[in-house]
């Protein structure tokens, strides 16, 4: 079954892939119309979602944001789609990336990259960096459950040299880069909401408590790994930047959770600047923590 839906779906997408970005941008604004008035796509999630995260705001504001997400969410998915066989030439007029001299100046200090996102902007473009930087870079992701479309999603990232890496292997393959003394840059979308069992701490984000992964930081204190944010910006429909934005240096001397901390602060001042092209369709409070209901729980042993 898995198969049959991923040749269904890949054939469809292989063919769009081809038009033209303005004739595909139509279908996104079909696709807008059809899951914000027809069948509304995780609509209840996503204003739960913006009036728990901006009490502020009125319901007309709530809106407002609400519906340019959805275009923006369309929008994304269409370029996507668009980034099987958009050419070279094309991706970066339409994608800067600026500021590259905060990579290079930690490239040339001997330090490796704890690289770290969020679901803002359009990521997925970012499969560029590596004809721009020296180090060797690594996209983390977790493996999808079709096979067939994790290995798809896994082929155009590294369309221009991205290297995926499944979460589970990520601490020993940036091991194995060190120790052949090969400057290494994983990359991770860290706003992503851990599964219970593994849950280690709680912060305020958006006016809510949220739980949060602490791999990367983790990772980057034990590793000695610079630590290096990537702000995503929509400059118009089409068009984005990206900025570097230094966290911290010195890893090794920062306390337990300041680097989660420092991240989700620079992430919601983000937010709160421009919220629509925030993944308000992700169930990222699913996980809730009451004062005196219940303990707040505790993760396995970790590896790393």
């Amino acid at each position: 079954m898995d198969f049959f839906i991923f040749i269904i779906s890949y054939g469809l997408i292989w063919l769009l892939s081809w038009l033209p970005l303005k004739v595909l941008y139509v279908f996104s604004d079909i696709c807008f119309f059809f899951i914000w008035y027809i069948i509304p796509y995780r609509k209840k999630l996503v204003f739960k979602n913006l009036t728990r995260s901006f009490p502020e705001k009125s319901l007309e504001e709530i809106q407002i944001i609400a519906k340019r997400f959805y275009r923006h969410f369309c929008d994304n998915f269409i370029e996507s789609i668009a980034a099987v066989h958009l050419g070279l030439e094309e991706q970066t007029k339409r994608y800067k990336l600026n500021n590259i001299e905060v990579l290079d100046k930690l490239y040339a200090n001997g330090k490796d990259i704890m690289l770290i996102s969020a679901h803002y902007g359009n990521w997925e473009w970012l499969s560029l960096l590596p004809l721009l930087t020296h180090y060797k870079v690594l996209g983390i992701y977790k493996t999808l459950h079709n096979k067939y479309f994790d290995r798809m999603f896994s082929n155009l990232r590294s369309k221009y040299g991205v290297i995926p890496v499944t979460t589970e292997k990520t601490f020993r393959t940036i091991i194995d880069y060190q120790e052949r003394k090969i400057p290494v840059m994983p990359y991770f979308l860290a706003d992503q909401r851990p599964r219970w069992k593994e849950i280690q701490h709680w912060i305020k984000f958006l006016n809510q408590e949220t739980s949060v992964i602490l791999g990367p930081e983790k990772i980057a204190r034990k590793l000695g790994m610079a630590v290096v944010f990537i702000k995503h910006l929509k400059v118009r429909r089409g068009y984005y930047e990206s900025v570097f934005i230094p966290v911290e240096s010195d890893p090794i001397n920062t306390k337990p959770h300041e680097i989660t901390e420092k991240y989700f602060q620079i992430l919601e001042n983000i937010i709160r600047d421009s919220p629509s092209e925030y993944l308000w369709t992700h169930n990222r409070w699913k996980h809730t923590w009451k004062k005196n209901q219940y303990k707040r729980p505790l993760a396995s042993k970790t590896t790393f």
